[in-house]
């Protein structure tokens, strides 16, 4: 079962390709993001700000996350 720490590295990479022109291989590609602490916040927010085109999901068990 992979991390949640595996998890956000696949999807920084996932952007990080986006960064470097290869937005083709992701287009509508779709991200859930478990959590909303600070790793699950700031890793919704980045692949937001690096590719507008996926669909992120943020998901989080308690009413109002950490942050």
């Amino acid at each position: 079962m992979a991390t949640r720490r595996d998890f956000l590295a696949g999807g920084l990479a996932l952007a990080a390709g986006h960064a470097c022109g290869q937005s083709n291989a992701i287009a509508g590609q779709r991200v859930l993001v478990v959590g909303g602490g600070w790793g699950g916040l700031t890793a919704a927010r980045r692949l937001r700000q690096t590719a507008p085109e996926l669909e992120v999901t943020l998901i989080e068990r308690e009413g109002m996350s950490a942050p």
